[in-house]
């Protein structure tokens, strides 16, 4: 079953592993293929104010760009202690076996991270010194798919990645909950707690199986 990623692994959704600035760590996914299903109505908008005071990073201005424009993946993120001291382990990292030994000990705060990560990297890229991957770093895991939806989807993969709640629905939801796609209760629930991403991520998917039916079979 085909799925969505950052940096391409295994047909999963996952975050790939920063150089340096904002937060440090690579991921890899554990859920199955996402079935956009009915996920074809809600605001994309990523506006409001954040009733969340960000502090999970060390420069003010990238706290503010979060809180401006990723307060919900940050939110989660900052209000889970798995995902704090992941960042914390990450960010001390200087070699691919220490994040993988910080993804091993932290789990849950993986996806959190991811979620956060993946939205930053989109939004805040001049205020937390990061900068997004090719086409806002969402991939897919096996090579065909991935170079497909890269090629023919650029654009809704950007939208998603940019995204406060498609990355909330994706990283914090489908994958730390293990959801088997959309239509099944756990993926119901998801979209019911990020209505927001419904658009943007319906849009992505639908690209992806009509632009690359045979690349990305089973997505």
């Amino acid at each position: 079953m085909v799925a969505f990623v950052v940096c391409p692994l295994v047909l999963l959704w996952f975050a790939c592993t920063p150089s340096g600035g904002g937060s440090s760590g690579s991921t890899s996914s554990s859920s199955g293929g996402v079935d956009a299903g009915s996920m074809d109505a809600g605001d994309t908008m990523d506006a409001g104010s954040c009733a969340t005071t960000v502090t999970l990073e060390t420069e003010p201005t990238c706290n503010a760009c979060l809180e401006q424009h990723c307060c919900t993946t940050s939110t989660n993120c900052q209000d889970t202690p798995d995902c704090v001291a992941y960042k914390a382990c990450a960010d001390a990292c200087t070699t691919p076996a220490c994040r993988q030994q910080c993804q091993t000990m932290h789990p849950d705060g993986v996806w959190l991270w991811s979620g956060m990560i993946t939205c930053q990297r989109n939004n805040c890229g001049a205020q937390c010194g990061v900068t997004p991957g090719a086409c806002g770093g969402i991939g897919l895991t096996t090579t065909q798919c991935n170079t497909c939806v890269r090629a023919q989807c650029c654009t809704q993969a950007t939208a998603c990645a940019t995204s406060d709640a498609c990355n909330a629905f994706i990283y914090q939801c489908i994958d730390l909950n293990g959801c088997g796609g959309t239509e099944d209760a756990c993926g119901r629930a998801c979209q019911l707690e990020y209505p927001d991403a419904f658009d943007v991520f319906g849009a992505l998917q639908s690209c992806a199986r009509t632009s690359c039916p045979v690349d990305c079979a089973g997505l």
